[in-house]
């Protein structure tokens, strides 16, 4: 274990990390899902509406008056990474159909 850990303390440190650290633990969570380069974008982007809405239920655990007990990484581990991809509007999860459905441009001043 680490040097700056009081001796006798032995906590699992890999749960310890990912509640320290909420972008590590949503990432890695959402890395099964990100097969492509815009879908890591997509989930990447995703981040902040996650953790605001796991912010909102701790929020509500703590006024109704409960000592918030959910973990962001149980949080996660409850997630549809598919569903949120979807959701996502085209141009964030990297789809761009004016690449294969080009404008068309006029020329007008002849």
């Amino acid at each position: 274990m680490a040097s700056f850990l009081p001796s006798g303390f032995n906590p699992d440190f890999s749960s310890f990390f990912l509640e320290q650290q909420p972008r590590a633990a949503f990432l890695s969570a959402a890395a099964p899902f990100g097969t492509s380069p815009q879908r890591r974008r997509g989930f990447r982007n995703q981040f902040e509406s996650v953790f605001d809405q796991y912010l909102a239920m701790i929020g509500q655990e703590a006024r109704g008056g409960n000592v918030p007990t959910l973990r962001f990484t149980d949080f996660t581990s409850g997630l549809d990474f598919n569903r949120l991809f979807r959701e996502q509007p085209r141009f964030q999860r990297g789809e761009n159909e004016d690449r294969f459905n080009p404008r068309t441009r006029f020329l007008f001043g002849f």
